[in-house]
This record gives C-alpha cells, sequence and structure tokens, in this order.
C-alpha cells in the first residue's frame, strides 16, 4: 500500500496550487460581489488543463478522479464558489461523453473543455430533492421534437450558462425507469424564465430557479435514450460526491492556514495566542480533520478510478469531509475571536461556505441512509 503521491501527481498539484494563488486569489472578492467569475478567467482555467483533468484521452485528458480531487481541493483553497463552478463541469462531462452522439460532443463537451461553454446540471426540483424519482418536470413527444414542461429548483450556473443538462420523465408509466435526459440550450430561449435565488454561499457559483414552459426541443437533444436517465443521473450524484468531498478538505485547509497564521501572530498576555494548550489542541484537532477526510477522499478516488465498488466509501467520505469542514471553520472563528465574524478576515465566509457541503450532492441524512445500506443494514425507507 502506498500512500505517496506520483511526481506527475506532485506536479499537477503544485500547478494548479501556483495557479489558484495568482490567477483565481486576485480575482475572489470581485467574483464573491458580482456572483460570478468573468469568461476570461474560465479561459484561463481551460488554458491550463484544468477541465481536461480526469477526462477521455481521445479528447485530450488525462488522470482520473484522484487527479480531479487535487485539482479541486485547491481550487477550493482558495474560493469554494468558483471550485463549485469548475466541479460542476466535470459533472456534466461524463453525462456527455457517457451519452452523447459524436456529433453532441463536439457541440457540447468539447467546448466546455476549450472554456468556451458553460453546463449546468438541472435535476432538483421544489418538490424533488434527495427523492429524484418524484420529479414532475416531463417531455411529451410531437413529430421530430419534443414538448417540455415543469420547474427546477437550485440549478447552478443555469442564469449564465450555455446550455443545461435536464432530467425529465419521458413516460411517467414505467416509473423512475422513464426518466430521460436533455440538452437545453440557454440562448435566447423565451420558454425558460431563470430566477436567480439569494444566497449566502458559494456565491459567485449561481443558483437559479429554472421555468420551462412548452420549450420546444428537437430530438437531436436527447442523450442517449428516452429511457434509462435515471441510472444515469444516480452514477453522476455518486461520484460527484467525491469531487464535494474535496472541494470540502481544500476549504477546511485554507481555514486551518488562516487560523494558524492569526494565532501565530495575535499577542495576548504577552504571548502568542498558539502558545496556549487550548488553542493549539485546536489546532491540532483541525489539522486531524483534515488529514482523516483527505484519505477517505483519496480512497474513495482510488476505488473509483480502479472500477471497483466505491458507492459508500464515496458517501463515507462526503459525509466525514463536509461536517468536518463545518467544524474546522468554526474553530478558525472562535480562534480569531472578534475578528471572525468581521468581513476583513476570510473565515466568515469560509464558514457560510461550508455550510453547503451537507446539503448539496445529497444531504448527511441520505449519505448515512446509503452507508447503513450498503454495510447490510435493512432499512424501511
Amino acid at each position: 500500500m502506498d500512500f505517496e503521491l506520483t511526481n506527475e501527481q506532485t506536479m499537477l498539484q503544485d500547478t494548479i496550487r501556483k495557479f489558484a494563488e495568482n490567477e483565481i486569489g486576485p480575482v475572489v472578492e470581485e467574483a464573491e460581489n458580482k456572483g460570478t467569475i468573468s469568461k476570461d478567467l474560465v479561459k484561463k482555467i481551460a488554458d491550463i488543463g484544468i477541465l481536461k483533468v480526469g477526462q477521455p484521452e481521445q479528447y485530450g485528458g488525462y488522470g482520473g478522479r484522484l487527479e480531479e480531487c487535487l485539482v479541486t481541493e485547491e481550487l477550493a483553497r482558495i474560493n469554494v464558489g468558483i471550485a463549485t463552478i469548475i466541479v460542476l463541469q466535470k459533472i456534466v462531462l461524463p453525462i456527455l461523453f457517457r451519452l452523447g452522439t459524436k456529433a453532441q460532443i463536439e457541440e457540447y463537451a468539447i467546448p466546455i473543455l476549450e472554456g468556451k461553454k458553460l453546463a449546468a446540471l438541472s435535476v432538483t426540483e421544489p418538490g424533488a430533492g434527495s427523492d429524484v424519482k418524484s420529479i414532475r418536470t416531463r417531455v411529451e413527444k410531437n413529430g421530430d421534437h419534443y414538448v417540455m414542461n415543469g420547474t427546477k429548483m437550485f440549478t447552478s450556473m443555469a442564469d449564465i450558462c450555455d446550455f443545461m443538462v435536464v432530467a425529465a420523465y419521458t413516460n411517467k408509466s414505467i416509473g423512475f425507469k422513464g426518466i430521460g435526459v436533455f440538452l437545453l440550450d440557454n440562448n435566447n430561449n423565451n420558454n425558460i424564465t431563470i430566477n436567480r435565488i439569494k444566497k449566502f454561499v458559494t456565491v459567485p457559483a449561481s443558483t437559479n430557479e429554472v421555468c420551462i414552459e412548452d420549450c420546444k426541443i428537437h430530438k437531436s437533444k436527447l442523450l442517449g435514450e428516452e429511457e434509462g436517465g435515471f441510472q444515469n443521473i444516480m452514477e453522476t450524484f455518486n461520484g460527484e460526491r467525491i469531487l464535494s468531498a474535496a472541494r470540502s478538505v481544500g476549504l477546511a485547509r485554507a481555514a486551518y492556514e488562516a487560523a494558524l497564521k492569526y494565532a501565530n501572530e495575535r499577542i495576548q498576555f504577552k504571548r502568542r495566542i498558539s502558545e496556549f494548550q487550548v488553542i493549539a489542541y485546536k489546532l491540532s484537532d483541525m489539522l486531524l480533520g483534515i488529514e482523516a477526510a483527505r484519505n477517505l477522499v483519496y480512497k474513495a478516488a482510488w476505488l473509483y478510478d480502479n472500477k471497483k465498488r466505491y458507492v459508500m466509501e464515496a458517501s463515507m467520505a462526503k459525509l466525514f469531509a463536509t461536517e468536518m469542514a463545518q467544524k474546522v471553520t468554526l474553530e478558525a472563528i472562535q480562534i480569531h475571536g472578534g475578528y471572525g465574524v468581521t468581513e476583513d478576515f476570510p473565515v466568515a465566509r469560509y464558514h457560510r461556505d461550508s455550510l453547503i457541503g451537507t446539503i448539496g450532492a445529497g444531504t448527511s441524512e441520505i449519505q448515512r441512509y446509503i452507508i447503513a445500506k450498503e454495510s447490510g443494514i435493512k432499512l424501511i425507507f
């Protein structure tokens, strides 16, 4: 068993860390204030190859889910909202490569890799969050087109993306097996109304309600078959949980580094507060949590890359890392004292951003259910 990263992985980690510090760090405040990122930054992210990490080799991709975790952690250390935008692209891309035709891949996936398009995944609805089977969005076939109706909720990036990957029922009579996946272009579509939802977490990655009314979609925009989309969506969510966990590790690391720096500089009672046992132990526990979470993430990613069963380990990593991040960021505020709740220090934002981790990509409650189920415990659900 080898816990050491390869030279290539270490080089990737160092490259992304420097890029994030030099190119993303200076624009974080602007992104937080505007609630979005510039197209120039998206292009820079694409040009350095971040979006190609973990993608098929025939399209210029390299590495696997473990390399994606290394990238995600470094991005989230600088800003979770911007990291979330990139993670969203990495969630959509496998769907496109897995289900898309050659023409669809050329039109939608390749432009993402090149930084020319942004995508969104639209599944959740007002009455269907963890229970994906309960979505009500539907399509009806009409000649060579489909007509879609429904309302989606909490769709990240819907207001600035170029297209959405949307889940909708094609055949409700056969239950969740009748869910299909569609490409919905977002440019000048008068049958789509997008309303931004105000939130105080991951602000650069906007969140939206999407109202779809009699939207005409050509049959060429169907991804894969009319049926069987549910399985693809759940497979996507399972893999996303590993990246979500890596994102929380990066965030917790930023909070720990900020707390350590402050504790080494803050003087009280003629001593650095890091020299007081109570603060030193807080910092030790923070570091312990980060390291434990990272190891869970790496194991889940290794299982994923080696095509072994990873569902339980992904939920374990996601559950532990996201809850750890909330604790670590809260401790960072406590170590900062009164300054921790001001806008002059980033730790308050770190804690706000940590709150989304236990909700998105499956709540902590859902992760505990998955772990119990995968371990063989019989549950009534």
